[in-house]
């Protein structure tokens, strides 16, 4: 009840803020100045139909919503565009249970989302090391900062392994998968959601390389494209995901896509999982993960790493 209580106090409050923000007009400065003509990829991670369906009539009004495929084609050959509207990404992150839901809501809008998946996880009954980590009381950031080693130990001192089956299924089943298939394009987000600073070189490349192996032979057709874990990586990581025989990496970086963006570090604008259509718009804009990356002082955008 008291979490529940604290929960929607946050959310009236956020509500309050991003009614502030976009009276001021700066959302819509920011996209007048600063986003014009560029793209927009977004960042979900598990919403709801309701709050999918919400956003994606939004959207529309305002974006030509495209695939990861034909924005990289667009920014080798831009003057082949067309559309005065700005374009804009889906991309969606791990492979949740839940994004199995997001089928009727995709099929409805004629939308191709790039699903990120942790290709070991998928078709399992694993957890995502986070949520055991959550369940037991752990805190997640500061298992973050550790090596791989040093949090797989200490999930494992709780009773998680990650290669054993947990009994609870956190991530979409193989069938699930076909399923969303005409309306997902199937990508790699590593093997097991490791943070990526945190892996020695072996362990990096089985990470990469056999992810997208696992991808391929998930979904039948090529993985091309590849997303950070928490948005951490580093030159020896890009190098990696380069070598890989990826076509992109996208990261946790705010920020807008054109021609001079470099391939193996896409930026994009993360969406709260719950947003409403006021934060929507203020999400779109970069302003709350600006404010609190700034807060950790990364000036430039950059998810702190």
């Amino acid at each position: 009840m008291h979490q529940n209580k604290l929960r929607n106090a946050k959310l009236a409050l956020r509500e309050v803020v991003a009614a502030f923000l976009i009276f001021s007009g700066i959302p819509a400065l920011v996209n007048a100045v600063i986003r014009r003509g560029r793209a927009t990829i977004v960042l979900y991670h598990d919403p709801s139909p309701e709050v999918l369906e919400r956003h994606l009539q939004f959207l529309k009004r305002r974006y030509r919503i495209i695939t990861l495929d034909q924005l990289l084609d667009e920014l080798d050959e831009p003057l082949q565009r067309t559309s005065d509207k700005p374009s804009l990404v889906i991309t969606i992150d791990d492979g949740h249970a839940g994004n199995v839901n997001l089928l009727p809501v995709l099929s409805r809008h004629g939308v191709c989302a790039t699903l990120y998946v942790c290709s070991a996880i998928v078709g399992t009954q694993r957890q995502y090391w986070w949520q055991a980590a959550r369940e037991n009381g752990l805190d997640v950031e500061s298992l973050k900062n550790l090596s791989t080693e040093g949090r797989l130990a200490r999930l494992a001192h709780v009773g998680w392994q990650k290669d054993h089956n947990a009994g609870c299924r956190s991530a979409l089943s193989a069938d699930e998968l076909k399923a969303l298939k005409p309306f997902v394009s199937l990508q790699s987000h590593t093997r097991f959601h490791p943070t990526l600073t945190g892996c020695d070189d072996q362990l990096l490349e089985t990470e990469t390389f056999l992810s997208r192996r696992e991808v391929e032979e998930l979904s039948g057709e090529p993985c091309m494209h590849f997303a950070y874990p928490d948005g951490s990586y580093d030159e020896r990581i890009v190098d990696c995901v380069r070598r890989g025989g990826y076509r992109s990496a996208r990261t946790c970086d705010v920020g807008w896509i054109d021609f001079r963006t470099d391939r193996y570090r896409l930026r994009c604008m993360p969406i709260a999982d719950d947003a409403s259509p006021n934060w929507l718009i203020v999400q779109l804009a970069g302003l709350s993960k600006y404010l609190l990356y700034l807060r950790a002082g990364s000036f430039l955008g950059r998810c702190p790493q």
